[in-house]
């Protein structure tokens, strides 16, 4: 057998309200660090422990919603008692700031409020805090930009114009 040590395993998650997400940690004993139904956005889970023989982990999900799953990232376990910074593998498809998915590409940053996301329903800028804030999204349908200023020329082609009277004023808007 090994010789007992200090390791510490830090990973993040994130999780849809109404599913069910749940890991759970074993070495000596077996130790669950996440069981919740809560909406997480990259949480964080620091778990000191000593270390006897073989390690292992498993998680489990069950969706309320399985176009709204809930993942873990950034899992690493090091010798010691304190966190360590992330690093990524070679080849490494799924982090902090650069996830593949199986249904899009989502790209954020530690130091910015916005997440990129490319997927089958288009391309999106939005608020990483609260994805329902967005930023800008297009797709083949239309195209949105909140908060918009445009330094240049806007050309606009192909459109119809309808005359409408609201509150005895009359409005043009486009159809």
């Amino acid at each position: 057998g090994q010789n007992p040590c200090t390791k510490c395993a830090d990973h993040k998650y994130s999780n849809v309200e109404g599913n069910k997400l749940r890991f759970v940690f074993k070495n000596t004993v077996e130790e669950i660090l996440v069981d919740t139904l809560e909406e997480e956005n990259l949480k964080e889970i620091t778990y000191t422990f000593i270390a006897s023989g073989n390690v292992s982990y498993y998680f489990e999900c069950s969706y309320l919603d399985d176009t709204k799953a809930g993942f873990y990232t950034d899992l690493i376990i090091k010798e010691g008692d304190l966190r360590s910074n992330w690093e990524p593998a070679s080849e490494e498809f799924m982090g902090t700031t650069f996830s593949i998915y199986y249904n899009g590409i989502e790209i954020t940053s530690e130091n910015s409020n916005i997440k990129t996301i490319i997927n089958n329903l288009g391309f999106s800028v939005v608020d990483k805090n609260n994805v329902s804030n967005i930023i800008l999204t297009m797709n083949n349908l239309r195209v949105l930009l909140t908060n918009t200023e445009i330094n240049g020329n806007l050309k606009i082609e192909d459109f119809l114009w309808q005359q409408q009277v609201i509150e005895n004023d009359t409005c043009l808007f486009l159809i």
